[in-house]
């Protein structure tokens, strides 16, 4: 298979581990639970007694590293499922023993480079999983590793390279997922939508991540079908019922109805099953849409306090604070110090728009301007960046390129935002 069909519809599988931090997973949890006052739940899942097994085997055995990259990775995957930093803390721990036992081990480096991608140091996971590569060139999934890295550092080609090894040693269920990501990028919203079909067929050890990538599909449909979409959250619940994502699409339908009630009862329950940011801030912009301002203002702070959370748990949250603070008007200077430091770590497209809109803010267009052409590098395909691209032309009174970008913006995917859905749709009637 040529490297080009990779953001293609005709594309083959590639195989990944499947992280919480990419794509739609990179969350921050509101209340990240410290290390050594976890909380212990008397009913234990499978995945808990997994952990329990294999920490008694390695207090019995400490001598076998596999034991250890096995508990760590359990742990990675109870980060996924609970958002709790934390167990981050006891993969590196876990390591450090592991590299007393057998220091020349690839699993140490690319086990390291999961954690530093999860706390969303990507240089340093890049790093990490480069070096496990070149102990143990034979592991799919580290290629799966390093593509996540080259995309979250704005490499994409570098990317699809790394895809592309990966899709020639092994297919499976995470390599549609990431298939799935490559086509919506690059605005090939129909092959994602196949290749995430293809993963829910090929099928997977954890029911959540059938839920995600039903999920993942209504997200698509929510673009231009709300009754399919509805759908899709509810086959993601049929399968997971405390899917807390689930009840955050079934919240976006139900307020795109106009059913703020019913929308505002999704997202607490989202929060009560995992309490992360992204349903905190989704509240605040609902009840700012019916001019709720003292529970606005809560969720807000709520929000905001969470990032606080995040980042002394040592997780870099600097572009999805950013963008937080520019969006709501909150300490603005503070946003664009940390979208500047962001595009400085990892300057993709998302975080070239996040510092041109930190600009835009901040009443600095003509500095907001220059960033234009580096978020729209892959092509015209992501509502929120062309929204954002198109005000700042009409701040820098480019009526026929802001015309085009927020036209762009409303065909591509008009219910894209709690918050500026309804400014754009505004703009576009104005423009007609």
């Amino acid at each position: 298979m040529k490297i080009n069909k990779i953001i293609h519809s005709k594309l083959l599988p590639l195989i990944i581990v499947f992280l919480l931090i990419f794509l739609g997973f990179i969350f921050v949890f509101i209340v990240p639970a410290i290390n050594e006052n976890r909380s212990i739940d008397k009913n234990l899942t499978p995945l808990d007694k997994t952990i329990e097994t294999k920490k008694s085997i390695i207090k019995s055995n400490p001598k076998i590293t596999k034991n250890y990259f096995e508990l760590s990775a359990a742990y990675l995957q109870k980060v996924r499922e609970t958002g709790n930093s934390s167990y981050y803390t006891d993969i590196d721990t876990l390591m450090q023993k592991a590299a007393e036992v057998e220091p020349e081990n690839a699993e140490i480096y690319a086990t390291k480079a999961s954690v530093a991608i999860g706390r969303h140091n990507f240089l340093e996971g890049k790093k990490m999983i480069e070096i496990a590569i070149s102990k143990n060139p034979n592991r799919d999934t580290y290629y799966g590793l390093l593509g996540d890295a080259h995309i979250e550092l704005g490499e994409y080609d570098a990317a699809i390279l790394s895809f592309q090894k990966m899709v020639d040693m092994r297919p499976g269920f995470n390599s549609y997922s990431r298939i799935a990501y490559i086509r919506e990028l690059y605005g090939d919203v129909k092959g994602a939508k196949e290749a995430l079909q293809l993963a829910i067929t090929s099928g997977s050890n954890y029911k959540d991540d059938i839920s995600w990538a039903y999920v993942e599909l209504g997200k698509l449909s929510l673009r231009n079908n709300l009754d399919e979409a509805e759908v899709l959250f509810k086959k993601a619940l049929n399968i997971s019922p405390f899917y807390s994502q689930a009840y955050e699409g079934l919240a976006k339908v139900e307020f795109l109805k106009g059913n703020t009630k019913v929308a505002i009862e999704h997202l607490n329950t989202a929060i009560k099953q995992l309490p992360l940011t992204q349903y905190s801030n989704n509240l605040a912009d609902i009840y700012n849409s019916i001019n709720d301002t003292v529970k606005r203002d809560q969720y807000l702070a709520i929000t905001q306090a969470s990032y606080s959370q995040a980042s002394k748990a040592g997780v870099n949250t600097d572009l999805e604070e950013s963008l937080f603070l520019s969006n709501n008007d909150i300490n603005l200077k503070e946003s664009l110090i940390k979208a500047t430091r962001a595009y400085k770590d990892r300057p993709t497209i998302f975080a070239a728009d996040t510092l041109a809109w930190a600009y835009y803010k901040n009443q600095n267009y003509s500095e907001a301007g220059k960033y234009t052409k580096e978020s729209l590098r892959l092509g015209n395909f992501d509502t929120t960046i062309l929204f954002h691209q198109g005000m700042i032309a009409l701040k820098n009174k480019d009526t026929i390129l802001a015309k085009k970008y927020l036209k762009e913006a409303y065909k591509i995917n008009p219910n894209f935002s709690i918050k500026d859905t309804s400014i754009l749709k505004k703009l576009v009637v104005q423009f007609k």
